[in-house]
C-alpha cells in the first residue's frame, strides 16, 4: 500500500479494475466468506479463510520452483522488441528535449512528449516501433477517457483536481493536529493513496461510494500509525483503547495528540461506513491493526522467513482490501480474495523499494536480511516471483465476474511488471550479478532507461503555483520521494 511516472504505476492496477467492473455495480459483502458466520457476535479479527490464503502464500514463497518461477507478464523479450523499444526511447528523449525548449515557461510536459513521439513515429510510417509491449500499454492507457479532455487532448486537469483537494485537506489537518504528524514521507504516501482511490471511484462512476474525509483518513492513517509505532509514540495503552473501540465502540479517554488524531480519523469511518451497513470494512480494519501490532516483531529482531511472509502478506492484503472498499463499496468473495492476495504481493515489492529506509530504521525483512548478510536479493526475489506466478494463474478465475476480464488481466499484469522494474531500477547500481542475471532478457529497456521514465528530471522552471502542471509536478515528486 507506492514512481515518478505520469500514469503512475500504482494507478495502472486501479485503471484495470475500473475498466473491468460494470459501472455502478455493488457486490454482496464478502464478510461471511472471509470471517465466518460468528463474526457479528464475537467481532474478533480471526478468519480461517484469510489464514488459509496466507498459508498458501507462505508455502508457495518458501517452496520449490517446480511449478515455475516467472509469471506470464515477465516473459522473455525478443531482441527485435528490445531494439524497437530502445529506438522509441531515443526518439522520446529527443522529443522531450525539444518539447521543453519550445515551451516559453521552460515546463516539460512528460505525457505530451510521449504522445508527440507516437505521432512522429506514425507520421514517419515507423508504426512497427509501437509494437513493443511498453508503448502498446502506454498508448492504451493514454487513450482512456479518464485522462482525456473533451477535445481528446490529454486532460491533466481531470486528475490534478484530486491532488489539489488533498493538499487543501492536509492544510486543514495540519492546522488542527499539528505539522509533526505530516512529514514529507507521510504526506507523499497519503497523496498517492488518496489520488488512486479517488480516480478509482471516478472511473467506476461510483462517486457516491466514497466520502472525501474518509478517503483521506484511509490514505493517511496507515503511514501515520506506522511512523508513530516505529518511533514508540503509540504504546500498549493506545493499542488497548483502539482494540476496545473496534470491538465495542467504547469511547476512549484521549490522553495524547496521537490518540486524538487516531480516534478522529476513526470517527470519519463511522460516518462514511456505518458498522451495521459495512461490517466487512470494519472487520478488515480491525484485522489490519492486529497485523500492524504483529509487524512490530520486525523491529530489531530476526524473524524466520515464514513469519516475515505471514505478516507481510496479511498486512499488505488488508490495506489493499480497505482501499478497494472505499472505491467500490462492498466486495464479492472473488474480489476480496483477489485484493487480499495480490495486495500481499505488492507489499513485498514495497519492501524491496524500502530496503534502504528499513535498514536505517532497524526494520527486518527478507530483503534487508539478505543485504546485511552480503547475500544476493535473488533469493527473496524468487519467493516474490513464485507468489506472483500463483496470482496470475488465478487471474482468469478471479476476474470472471468483471465486465472485461481481458482488460483486467492485461493491465494488472502490466502494473506488476512495471512496479517490479521500478524496484529493480533502484537496485541497478548494486553489485548483485545473481539478481541481474535472473532478469536477463525479461525487461524491454535497460534499467537505466526505466529509471529515467520513472524519475524524469525536473523542469527548468516551476509552473505557476496552483496550476495543473504545478500540482502534477508536486504529485510526481511525492511519488518519487515515497
Amino acid at each position: 500500500m507506492n514512481p515518478r511516472f505520469l500514469i503512475p504505476l500504482w494507478l495502472s492496477l486501479v485503471l484495470a479494475l475500473c475498466l473491468a467492473r460494470p459501472a455502478g455495480a455493488i457486490c454482496v459483502d464478502a464478510l461471511k466468506t472471509v470471517a465466518g458466520d460468528s463474526v457479528e457476535e464475537t467481532w474478533k479479527p480471526s478468519s480461517p479463510q484469510l489464514d488459509e490464503w496466507v498459508k498458501i502464500g507462505v508455502d508457495r514463497a518458501l517452496g520449490p520452483e517446480s511449478h515455475g518461477l516467472f509469471p506470464p507478464s515477465l516473459r522473455q523479450v525478443s531482441r527485435l522488441e528490445y531494439a524497437r523499444n530502445q529506438v522509441f526511447f531515443g526518439l522520446f528523449k529527443l522529443m522531450r528535449f525539444f518539447t521543453g525548449r519550445k515551451n516559453e515557461s521552460g515546463e516539460v510536459d512528460f505525457l505530451r512528449a510521449i504522445e508527440s513521439t507516437q505521432k512522429l513515429v506514425k507520421r514517419l510510417r515507423l508504426d512497427f516501433l509501437l509494437k513493443g509491449s511498453i508503448w502498446n500499454r502506454l498508448e492504451a492507457m493514454l487513450a482512456h477517457p479518464a485522462v482525456r479532455n473533451s477535445d481528446q487532448q490529454v486532460g491533466i486537469g481531470a486528475v490534478t483536481e484530486f491532488h489539489k483537494e488533498f493538499l487543501s485537506d492536509i492544510a486543514a489537518d495540519k492546522a488542527k493536529y499539528g505539522e509533526a504528524f505530516f512529514d514529507t514521507e507521510t504526506v507523499a504516501q497519503g497523496a498517492i493513496n488518496s489520488f488512486a482511490i479517488k480516480l478509482f471511484a471516478r472511473l467506476n462512476t461510483r462517486s457516491d461510494v466514497w466520502d472525501r474525509s474518509a478517503v483521506n483518513a484511509i490514505a493517511l492513517l496507515h503511514p501515520i500509525v506506522d511512523s508513530a509505532m516505529d518511533k514508540g509514540l503509540m504504546g500498549k495503552a493506545t493499542m488497548g483503547k483502539l482494540a476496545a473501540y473496534l470491538e465495542s465502540r467504547t469511547a476512549p479517554q484521549i490522553e495524547t495528540a496521537h490518540e486524538r488524531l487516531l480516534f478522529d480519523y476513526l470517527a470519519r469511518f463511522e460516518h462514511a461506513f456505518p458498522r451495521d451497513k459495512s461490517p466487512g470494512f470494519w472487520f478488515s480494519l480491525q484485522r489490519l491493526f492486529s497485523a500492524q501490532i504483529e509487524s512490530l516483531k520486525q523491529k530489531g529482531q530476526d524473524l524466520p522467513p515464514g513469519e516475515y511472509y505471514r505478516i507481510s502478506l496479511d498486512k499488505g492484503g488488508l490495506s489493499t482490501v480497505l482501499a478497494a472498499y472505499t472505491g467500490l463499496g462492498p466486495l464479492s468473495e472473488k474480489e476480496y480474495e483477489f485484493f487480499y492476495r495480490s495486495g500481499g504481493v505488492f507489499q513485498l515489492v514495497d519492501d524491496m523499494l524500502d530496503i534502504k529506509k528499513d535498514q536505517a530504521e532497524g526494520v527486518k525483512t527478507e530483503w534487508t536480511n539478505a543485504r546485511a548478510q552480503g547475500k544476493s536479493l535473488a533469493g527473496p526475489m524468487k519467493a516474490l516471483l513464485k507468489l506472483e506466478n500463483l496470482i496470475e494463474q488465478e487471474l482468469p478465475r478471479a476476474s470472471s465476474d468483471f465486465l472485461d476480464p481481458a482488460a483486467f488481466q492485461a493491465v494488472y499484469s502490466f502494473s506488476f511488471k512495471l512496479s517490479l522494474f521500478r524496484a529493480l531500477a533502484r537496485q541497478k547500481d548494486q553489485k548483485d550479478p545473481e539478481l541481474h542475471h535472473l532478469f536477463k532478457g525479461r525487461h524491454s529497456l535497460p534499467l537505466s532507461a526505466i529509471q529515467t521514465l520513472m524519475a524524469p528530471p525536473a523542469p527548468t522552471k516551476l509552473a505557476p503555483e496552483g496550476s495543473d502542471l504545478w500540482l502534477l509536478q508536486q504529485l510526481i515528486e511525492m511519488t518519487d520521494s515515497y
